[in-house]
């Protein structure tokens, strides 16, 4: 067995250089002392050193290290008691030769007998592990691996053998079979027991579905059920052999809603494709208070590809596009373009090129274009692009050299500008259906305003624009973008016309004839009104100005469960202002299919994808409500009882919060010591 290096060699406490096949050790701390191959006098000096701090001290105390490597006490006793046990034979005397004229007296004081070693069990020195802490182990590997999206072989690499055997010897790791099968499907497991939560407990389910083909070039359509804010996978299915008419889709829409319950599935949210609205006409005659619409994002992003489609703007992105191309893909105009950025902006600028299936992507493009120019134009001149190969093309030449050119692009990324805002508005999971009006109506502003950019590319660009935002308001805005505009403690639906606002009123009616409840319908419509009334002109219970206030920071449905919980209104508002208005979240869970079947792992089975996507889903998801767990709870013991600070005024919880405290401490999901906070002064306030 090798002989253990003390850990007073390490660099954090000696600098050690080899001369002449011996090590000199220096101190770190005074750089005045020097050691040769004497670990010992290098730890004494450390204990007597004025500029070594007291951390360092005490860890080489001979008490403390004693105790470090002998962390069982039995078996101090066991040793302790076995060497005074032990005969005095047994302890081997020097020399007589060495002996000889030498006495303690002396001997340097560094050099005096050291006690006896004491006598170690063999079972000190192994590591052992139970079975649970095994499982446990075992469970957060996966668990990584899954969420990760690591090749499920990982385990089969010798030099993650040599890792294990290094950090954890007794870790008996699960091989790539177990990860495969009885690890995953506990995973799975985990992940349906969260989704039966979610779809329980939400109040109202958003269907979201979006198609794609796969890297084997299956035609997919996925599956994602957004609970009260929070975006469930629920399947994806392989379309094959069947085409994508309006009667299959509507089938495959009828399983999910069925499978879901009828009762709970409030909305339906597609792209706008002929055969998705085809479909939403069948499911309404099979589920006739479903509400279907169209993603917003994909209709802004429909929208800008519109504005891209005038002769004009088209002719200066292929121009653009071009220009970007030859920087691209010629190396050597690429290796200048970067030597440029580096002198001019201190760093490398990636080239982005626009893509189909991105939203927005061409305004990212002809941004970066700009944002390029000045090295772009030093590129072209460069005498290394004069000649041969790499000479520069005249045509890109002339583009770059021209202000006309610039003028162009500057014009066409002013239009798009607010548009690329807009999609990143609503690709996300936070649900505000009440501001697409609210968008569509800046869009037509923008267009109004639009001649002092676009009047070079001609007169008749600008009612062009006109043209498409009216095809595209009428594509993408229903009754219920109307009614959430209406709602929206922000809007109110102020700049709605005559027409949206009535169908927007007429939605909240049809909504309030729907729900169930004591009152008779009739009353209950009645009251909806005469409250929609004054909140729309700010009357009544409405009149309290930090009320509109804290609107400008709270979400809209928020808004209403704070202020007005207890209103008729507000369980329409609240229903109507959680809806999710893009299907933004069933495209971005392409991309976990994309990073779990690459190119590299296209062996896996349909089974397999379905399980590792689905529990990669789940994993992301309970880390992110954790983690929203723990902030909300911080926020509270910080604010509430302000224990962090010190401070005595300590404000009182709310019941409410407290009960919720309470909850997560009796199912084990919270612990207060974490925070310096004690359960009884949570007691107190519950009581």
């Amino acid at each position: 067995m090798s002989k253990k290096i003390s850990k007073i060699w390490s660099s954090k406490y000696y600098t050690v250089n080899v001369v002449d096949g011996k090590r000199k050790a220096t101190c770190n701390f005074c750089r005045a002392k020097t050691y040769t191959d004497n670990a010992s006098k290098m730890q004494d000096h450390l204990l007597k050193c004025e500029q070594v701090d007291e951390e360092t001290k005490s860890y080489f105390q001979p008490s403390k290290r004693f105790r470090q490597s002998n962390p069982n006490p039995s078996l101090v006793q066991q040793s302790t008691a076995s060497t005074s046990a032990a005969s005095l034979d047994s302890i081997p005397l020097a020399s007589s030769d060495a002996a000889a004229g030498e006495s303690l007296e002396e001997k340097p004081e560094t050099e005096t007998m050291q006690p006896a070693r004491k006598q170690i069990s063999v079972e000190g020195f192994l590591d052992r592990m139970s079975q649970d802490e095994q499982d446990a182990i075992n469970k957060s590997f996966a668990q990584w691996i899954y969420a990760a999206n690591l090749p499920l072989s990982v385990t089969d690499n010798p030099y993650f053998s040599d890792f294990v055997q290094k950090v954890r010897p007794a870790w008996k790791y699960p091989s790539r079979f177990q990860l495969t099968n009885k690890l995953l499907d506990s995973e799975v497991q985990d992940a349906d027991a969260l989704k039966a939560q979610a779809i329980a407990t939400a109040n109202a389910i958003v269907l979201l579905s979006d198609g794609w083909t796969s890297v084997k070039g299956k035609s997919l359509i996925n599956f994602v059920a957004v609970c009260d804010h929070t975006p469930i996978y629920l399947d994806t299915v392989d379309t094959k052999a069947d085409n994508h008419t309006g009667a299959y889709i509507a089938e495959l829409l009828k399983t999910k809603i069925n499978d879901i319950g009828p009762n709970k599935v409030y909305a339906l949210c597609t792209d706008n494709a002929a055969n998705m609205k085809l479909a939403w006409s069948l499911l309404k005659d099979e589920f006739p208070s479903l509400v279907c619409f169209g993603c917003a994002a994909h209709g802004l992003s429909l929208y800008a590809k519109d504005i891209a489609k005038i002769p004009e703007i088209k002719t200066a992105a292929c121009n653009a596009n071009m220009v970007l191309k030859w920087l691209k893909f010629k190396h050597l105009p690429h290796a200048i373009l970067n030597e440029k950025c580096k002198e001019i902006h201190n760093r490398e600028l990636a080239i982005i090129l626009s893509v189909e299936t991105r939203w927005g992507s061409v305004f990212y493009s002809l941004n970066r274009l700009l944002q390029l120019r000045n090295a772009i134009e030093q590129t072209v001149m460069d005498l290394r692009l004069r000649g041969g190969q790499s000479k520069v093309p005249e045509n890109i030449r002339q583009f770059v050299l021209d202000d006309v050119f610039w003028q162009d692009i500057e014009a066409v990324v002013h239009l798009l500008r607010p548009l690329a805002k807009a999609i990143l508005l609503t690709e996300g999971d936070n649900p505000q259906p009440g501001l697409i009006c609210h968008i569509f109506q800046q869009m037509k502003v923008y267009a109004e305003e639009a001649n002092e950019h676009t009047e070079h590319f001609g007169r008749d660009v600008q009612q062009q624009l006109l043209n498409i935002w009216q095809n595209r308001a009428d594509f993408c805005l229903s009754d219920i973008h109307f009614a959430a505009n209406i709602l929206d403690p922000r809007f109110r639906g102020e700049l709605l016309s005559e027409e949206e606002d009535i169908k927007g009123m007429q939605f909240i009616a049809d909504t309030a004839s729907k729900m169930t409840g004591s009152v008779p319908a009739a009353d209950l419509q009645t009251r909806v009104f005469v409250q929609l009334g004054e909140f729309k002109t700010m009357t009544g219970a409405f009149s309290h100005e930090f009320k509109w206030q804290a609107a400008k920071t709270m979400h809209p449905a928020a808004w209403w469960n704070t202020f007005h919980s207890k209103n008729p209104l507000s369980k329409i508002a609240r229903k109507i202002l959680n809806v999710t208005p893009t299907a933004a979240s069933a495209e971005r869970n392409w991309k976990r299919h994309a990073l779990t079947q690459t190119k590299l792992r296209n062996r896996l089975t349909e089974e397999n994808l379905q399980k590792l996507v689905h529990v990669s889903s789940a994993l992301t998801l309970k880390k992110k409500q954790n983690q929203d767990l723990t902030n909300r709870i911080a926020e509270l013991l910080k604010n509430d009882f302000d224990v962090i600070h010190g401070g005595e005024d300590k404000t009182r919880m709310d019941e409410a919060d407290a009960h919720l405290l309470m909850e997560l401490m009796d199912a084990g999901q919270f612990d207060t010591g974490d925070l310096e906070m004690s359960c009884d002064e949570i007691e107190e306030d519950v009581e």
